[in-house]
């Protein structure tokens, strides 16, 4: 603006510059603020007025509706749910702030309640509506999979992965079979901590029986990342296998999962290293189960005590 215009300007009564910069994070500056004509060098737009100066066919919900959910960047999909900005920022823009910090769509997935809420622009409204959002997505993925029959580890892997790799936890899951592999129950059982989990095989055969399962696969997650097997994850399929044969429940896989891949039991060959062990042990008990049996009625015919 020349020194003629603001002279202009001044006589007509308007406010001076120190005025002008408290008034600008009020939002637009029209000619309200202004007495008289005032030209487009007064117009100021708050950071949230940013979705409606969008040409509307570029706004995230004309463009869906126009030319689907497809057309649309991972930020502009976010900034649906997300809805409506803040003073400072508009919905798109704090959508693309959300998924430059946590890197990304996956990691955006992984979040939880409280991740979100620490971000600027995202209150409990739009935490839980994000957060619900990418459970709905995870559970049509599992439905979307062939549920009903599983032929390999990778299958079961495939289908686990949506419901245990994104926990930042520990969470242990029975999966239940009938004797056509066909899945008849599915259930967390337990939850710990970041490294492990404390399993009650009292439980798991427990809610097998309650389903009358012939079958069931064992499984959980490792949130390290790392899916080879702990010690301890070793000694609870041992024990859950032995048990299991006993009482006629067949542990057919032990599977850990995480976001890079998969680890199972059957696989490598361990749960039928478990049965062997248990079927030399068996044998072995009942031979001395014999030996002892024949001793006893040995005394008996020769009239000794039992």
């Amino acid at each position: 603006m020349t020194d003629l215009e603001l002279g202009r300007v001044e006589e007509r009564g308007a406010p001076d510059f120190e005025h002008f910069a408290s008034i600008q994070g009020r939002g637009a500056l029209g000619a309200h603020e202004f007495p008289g004509k005032v030209g487009k060098a007064y117009t100021c737009v708050s950071p949230g007025e940013g979705m409606r100066q969008l040409p509307e066919s570029e706004r995230p919900r004309e463009k869906l509706i126009a030319k689907g959910p497809q057309s649309l960047s991972d930020a502009e999909l976010l900034a649906l749910l997300i809805s409506s900005g803040s003073k400072n920022a508009s919905a798109l823009q704090i959508a693309r702030k959300m998924l430059d910090h946590l890197g990304g769509v996956q990691a955006l997935g992984q979040s939880q309640f409280d991740d979100l809420v620490e971000m600027a622009g995202i209150g409990d409204a739009k935490a839980t509506t994000i957060v619900a959002a990418f459970e709905l997505a995870r559970r049509h993925q599992s439905a979307a999979k062939l549920r009903s029959f599983f032929s390999c580890p990778s299958q079961i892997a495939e289908y686990l992965r949506p419901h245990l790799s994104h926990q930042p936890h520990e969470v242990f899951r029975v999966l239940l079979l009938n004797k056509a592999n066909s899945l008849v129950g599915e259930k967390d059982l337990f939850r710990g901590g970041i490294s492990s989990t404390c399993v009650d095989p009292l439980i798991v055969f427990r809610y097998a029986i309650q389903h009358r399962a012939s079958k069931l696969i064992l499984s959980h997650n490792h949130p390290s990342g790392d899916c080879h097997p702990s010690q301890c994850d070793y000694d609870i399929t041992d024990r859950i296998v032995r048990i299991g044969q006993t009482m006629g429940v067949r542990v057919v896989d032990h599977v850990i999962v995480s976001n890079w891949g998969y680890y199972s039991f059957s696989e490598e060959g361990l749960i039928n290293d478990i049965l062997a062990d248990h079927q030399e042990v068996e044998k072995k008990a009942s031979l001395n189960r014999r030996h002892n049996l024949d001793a006893i009625n040995g005394r008996r015919a020769f009239g000794g005590k039992a």
